[in-house]
């Protein structure tokens, strides 16, 4: 059936909708394949009847009418994966300032070659408010102190009141700008 394999991308999204997961390259090529079917097999229904100057019979118009339906579709569904997967590398570059390891191997050449550019265009306009850190959360904290679980290892960090050794499955209690920045990345989790 016409945009199955569409559909495919969708619910891809639906099931990952914080996370990207493995880019669909395999499933991304056949639905480009099968717009270009469609649009070939329209254009063989339509050039006879273009040719002559005459109107299609009905049958040929809902087939013509069908495939270009079925196009729109599986377009429609293309942008839409494509869209979901940008405003998540956009997200990880705005609050951890590029894609994890783990991520990037996810990631297609084309999205890892945008996060560096966004990346870039971030930094640019980074530098013109100096004094302001954009990726803090806009509501201040209610601690200046927090208790974190470390998730992943970090080993020995410096911190204002000096160093604190953060190995996975520890907890601290720790100021909250001294480890926003591993919590923001997943590598601690802020225990309440």
């Amino acid at each position: 059936m016409y945009g199955e394999t569409a559909l495919k991308l969708i619910r891809d999204c639906r099931r990952n909708p914080d996370h990207p997961s493995q880019y669909s390259e395999d499933t991304v090529r056949a639905v480009i394949t099968e717009i270009k079917l469609l649009a070939n097999e329209t254009n063989l229904l339509v050039s006879e009847y273009v040719l002559n100057n005459a109107r299609p019979p009905p049958p040929v118009a809902a087939a013509v009418a069908m495939h270009t339906l079925a196009i729109k579709r599986s377009k429609r569904c293309l942008l839409a994966y494509h869209l979901h997967r940008i405003k998540l590398v956009k997200e990880l570059v705005w609050t951890v300032g590029s894609i994890p390891a783990d991520t990037r191997q996810k990631c297609s050449p084309t999205e890892i070659e945008f996060s560096q550019g966004y990346r870039n265009a971030l930094m640019a306009y980074r530098a013109e408010f100096l004094d302001i850190d954009l990726t803090a959360a806009p509501v201040p904290p209610g601690d200046v102190f927090v208790e974190v679980r470390v998730l992943k290892d970090c080993g020995e960090v410096l911190t204002e009141s000096g160093t604190i050794q953060l190995a996975k499955g520890t907890q601290h209690y720790v100021r909250r700008t001294d480890v926003e920045q591993f919590i923001t990345q997943g590598y601690l989790k802020h225990v309440e």
